[in-house]
Order: structure tokens, then C-alpha cells, then sequence
């Protein structure tokens, strides 16, 4: 499925679930 991120100073972009997550978590550690 895809999921849609959409955070504050990164543009909407839409990627797999996977990748999706392997981001947020990434985020998340900043």
C-alpha cells in the first residue's frame, strides 16, 4: 500500500509502506 507522509519542512511525497517507516524512524531520531 502506499502511505502518504507529510511533514513540516519536507514536501508530500508518497512511497512504500517499508521505506515509509525505515523514514519515520529516521525522523524520529533526529
Amino acid at each position: 500500500s502506499i502511505v502518504e507522509i507529510d511533514s513540516g519542512h519536507w514536501p508530500q511525497f508518497s512511497v512504500p509502506d517499508e521505506l515509509a517507516r525505515m523514514l519515520i524512524a529516521a525522523i524520529r531520531e533526529d
